[in-house]
């Protein structure tokens, strides 16, 4: 027999799990198992809880109050969304990203959000390509530039275009921002509301941020690691 390309023994047989015990796993890696506070409590809580979920997707669905506020809820007891608000700006602990969908990310993590900017350097996100669109994200970014944080409502529009939902018409300047964001030539320093305040990254990230550029060996080990670590998904046999 062919011995493996990494010198590694084969992986052993395949664990079989009951429901129960697979649910079990599952809830304890979400901290979700205890009635405690797994991940501790105030902002020190929040932070460990989102470090160990890799990611919280900002969502707009509000009851009661919006849906990422409730799952940091369910996992710090103590928890105000001006913790995560202070958390973003001014600690800069955490920074918001694309990760399936716009995302509280770690900030000690940020170097792993390099490949996909790099991606959408060369191809837009969401936007149909126009020489009116790439007008105006160079007019976005001079304007950041020059006179600092902006949000869509400080912007005077130049034209009008399909929202990404539904037939109205909105901002070309909406899209221009987001694909600067997704670009990572601006960020969002913080939210007024739920309305996003861009700026340039080098006026937010702290100065101790890791920027090297991840290989793909790299990437793929932090990806799995992260999925493993928050409850990964399982091939479940029922005994």
């Amino acid at each position: 027999m062919a011995k493996p390309l990494s010198g590694k023994s084969p992986p052993g047989p395949a664990v079989c799990l009951s429901l129960a015990q697979a649910r079990a796993i599952s809830l304890r890696s979400q901290g979700l198992a205890d009635d405690s506070a797994p991940f501790g409590l105030g902002k020190e809580g929040v932070l460990a809880a989102i470090r160990h979920l890799g990611y919280v997707q900002v969502d707009p669905i509000n009851v009661i109050q919006r849906a990422h506020h409730h799952v940091l809820w369910s996992r710090v007891p103590d928890y105000q969304p001006e913790l995560l608000n202070e958390l973003q700006n001014p600690d800069v602990s955490v920074f918001e990203y694309w990760n399936h969908a716009t995302s509280y990310l770690p900030t000690r993590d940020f170097r792993f959000s390099l490949p996909l900017m790099r991606k959408h350097r060369a191809q837009l996100h969401w936007s149909n390509d126009s020489a009116e669109l790439r007008a105006s994200m160079h007019r976005m970014r001079g304007l950041i530039r020059k006179n600092g944080p902006l949000m869509i409502s400080d912007v005077e529009s130049q034209a009008k275009v399909r929202e990404w939902s539904g037939e109205a018409l909105g901002k070309i300047e909406r899209r221009a921002l987001h694909e600067l964001w997704m670009r990572g030539e601006i960020m969002i320093r913080s939210r007024k509301g739920f309305q996003k305040v861009f700026d340039l990254p080098g006026r937010v990230l702290p100065a101790k941020t890791e920027l090297g550029f991840p290989s793909k060996r790299e990437s793929a080990e932090f990806h799995v690691r992260r999925a493993l670590r928050a409850g990964a998904t399982f091939s479940v046999g029922q005994k």
